[in-house]
């Protein structure tokens, strides 16, 4: 794998095989001789980040891994510079061992301000600035101790701890208000603000604690430079994890919780550090104070495990959502809107806050299923609007928050009713898969509406065809043959024209029912028994009944008989059966019909539109249509119907 930035590998091994040339060198300066190993574990750090800085994708990084770059080279020069110091290189060479740690140390502020302000999006140039300014000035305060000016190291030490709190409370700063992603690449940033602070304080208190024991000076400033090492080292690696690509392995919650927890383990031993160095080496012994700090160590460790799921809500605040709605337990289908939008309330504790789901293009609707009026909404914007305002909108305050998008495009919406509960929403950060459920039974329901809206439409079209056209003609001819009655002398030629006039005067009952969407008025009243017995009765000769007695709900009564009627008709005009034999019978929890004839077979629901409508309406009534062929010839039509009797 080639770098992406070459100049980085080139730069780490340069300092390689300056420290190589150096190394030999026997350590010269009487001040302090540092434990075998040290300089190298300072050198393999900033190689280390030099390469990840070399290998790190090329992208929109605005400087950060470039910064990287720089922390890295640094640091990966500093133990030369250390050698070369001890009267090797001459006082200039001496001067910058002795103040270059100033650069390194300002690095580590400077590169997690900065991953910082890439990952949230905002620059922070007058922080920049000012970590800038007090180490210019920590730089003065130095050469005025150097030049022997009272009171100046004091007050170098003040300033250069103070400075290490600026980016802490910057970076942590801009973890509050972002959310998913963004989130978790600003607490890398933070951490990474943190780690130099803590690994570095707890190697000054490991050396002072030596020291305390009976080392010498040397192990102190050992101890220093091991926490110089590996707090810079874990500064770069945060600063570079940054910058990982969208969906990196880096970026996962576990990934950013365990940093976390090795953030808060630095601190645990920073406690037990300073318990046993608080205590008076003149009064403790040594051993004693060691196990005084061991004990109030052990005694972190237990709440410091336990905070793991806070670590996980402050990485993911959106885990707090999802514990909410676990604790519901299943949820059914047709609620999950519902309680998506009680659980936010309560965890936002806004009352008045409402959601809109995208249930099509311009179209919204609430948790309720209604439609709702774009001009009220951030969702009446623009696609091009809604991929700009990112999660909030401009309309008036409190701004909408969205809390789900797919492909860049707002899905879920939240209207809060205060501008508190629209900053908690948007500390949520990316809930789409939280609220997928949600969003997906908000499009269903609406697209069922749709559906029922377009079916009641044509139902009314079809209604009024059938009014103006075959109603129309039925009762005309009802009424001309009742005319002509009247001219019959033969009482059975009267007789016979009554009955026809009242087949017809039921036929246009039959067809206003059908055009209303009714049930038949006999098998309203009679059930399915009596309406297929009368409907037919013509022809029972070639259509065998065995239909149950019983009565059944509306809508499954009205299934069974437009199965029965629809499949009757197509044997006995597709198949050429002379014989056809209806059977519907009912258990505990549903109706089972039956319609086989001993035609030729073949009947396919994909080619006709007869069958394939049978089969959309048995599966809007939650059933199930089954078409074969049966044994020797003919076809089968059976549909399972729930009826929870």
């Amino acid at each position: 794998m080639k770098p992406s930035r070459p100049v980085w590998t080139w730069i780490a091994a340069a300092a390689v095989v300056a420290f190589a040339l150096v190394l030999p060198q026997p350590w010269v300066d009487p001040g302090f001789r540092p434990a075998p190993g040290t300089r190298p574990a300072m050198l393999i750090a900033g190689v280390v980040i030099l390469l990840v800085a070399a290998y790190v994708p090329k992208g929109r990084t605005r400087g950060t891994v470039p910064a990287v770059g720089v922390l890295g080279t640094t640091v990966a020069v500093y133990p030369t510079l250390l050698t070369l110091g001890g009267g090797l290189g001459g006082p200039v060479v001496e001067l910058l061992a002795g103040g270059w740690h100033i650069v390194p140390l300002t690095l580590v502020q400077l590169v997690p301000v900065m991953a910082s302000s890439r990952a949230v999006g905002r620059r922070r140039r007058r922080w920049e600035a000012t970590i800038l300014l007090v180490a210019l000035a920590g730089v003065a305060l130095v050469a005025a101790a150097l030049a022997g000016v009272a009171g100046a190291e004091t007050w170098s030490m003040v300033v250069w701890l103070g400075s290490f709190l600026l980016a802490p409370v910057v970076t942590w700063r801009a973890v509050a208000g972002s959310g998913g992603e963004t989130r978790r690449r600003a607490i890398l940033a933070a951490v990474a603000a943190m780690f130099p602070v803590g690994i570095i304080a707890w190697c000054t208190a490991v050396g002072f604690l030596a020291a305390g024991i009976g080392a010498d000076e040397d192990a102190s400033v050992t101890a220093l430079l091991w926490g110089f090492a590996v707090g810079t080292l874990l500064c770069g690696l945060g600063g570079a994890a940054t910058t990982a690509p969208a969906g990196s392995p880096i970026l996962r919650t576990h990934v950013v919780v365990s940093a976390l927890h090795g953030l808060l383990g630095t601190v645990v031993l920073i406690v037990g550090s300073v318990v046993a160095l608080l205590l008076p080496a003149d009064v403790v012994p040594p051993g004693v104070a060691l196990l005084a700090g061991g004990a109030a160590t052990a005694a972190l460790t237990w709440p410091w495990l336990r905070l793991h799921g806070w670590l996980a809500r402050v990485v993911d605040p959106a885990a707090e959502l999802r514990h909410e709605l676990a604790l519901l337990g299943h949820i059914d289908d047709g609620r999950h809107r519902g309680s998506a939008l009680v659980v936010l309330r309560r965890l936002v504790d806004d009352p008045d806050l409402t959601l809109a789901f995208k249930v099509d293009a311009g179209r919204w609707t609430g948790a309720d299923g209604a439609v709702l009026d774009p001009s009220d909404t951030v969702v009446s914007a623009s696609p091009d609007a809604e991929v700009a305002a990112a999660g909030a909108a401009a309309t008036s305050p409190p701004a909408d928050v969205v809390l789900a998008a797919t492909d860049g495009r707002p899905t879920v919406v939240a209207l809060p009713g205060t501008p508190e509960a629209a900053a908690r929403l948007a500390s949520f950060g990316d809930l789409t898969a939280v609220l997928r459920h949600a969003w997906a039974e908000a499009c269903l329901v609406y697209a069922a509406g749709r559906a029922d809206l377009a079916a009641e439409h044509e139902r009314s079209r079809i209604a009024q065809d059938l009014h103006d056209g075959l109603q129309g003609r039925l009762l005309g001819l009802a009424l001309n043959l009742q005319l002509s009655g009247h001219a019959v002398d033969d009482p059975s030629t009267r007789l016979l024209l009554e009955e026809t006039v009242g087949a017809l005067r039921s036929a246009v009952e039959e067809v206003r029912a059908l055009g209303g969407g009714r049930q038949p008025e006999l098998l309203a009243r009679g059930g399915l028994a009596v309406a297929l017995g009368s409907l037919f009765s013509a022809v029972r000769p070639v259509v065998g009944l065995d239909v149950s007695p019983s009565r059944f709900a509306p809508d499954v009564e009205a299934t069974a008989y437009y199965v029965v009627s629809e499949a009757v008709t197509n044997a006995l005009k597709h198949s050429a059966a002379r014989r056809v034999d209806v059977r519907i019978g009912a258990d505990t929890d549903a109706l089972t019909v039956t319609v086989s004839d001993d035609g030729r077979g073949g009947a396919d629901p994909r080619l006709g539109s007869g069958l394939r409508g049978l089969a959309e309406r048995v599966a809007a009534a939650g059933g199930v249509l089954v078409v074969r062929d049966a044994v020797p010839t003919g076809t089968v039509v059976e549909a399972v119907v729930p009826c929870g009797s």
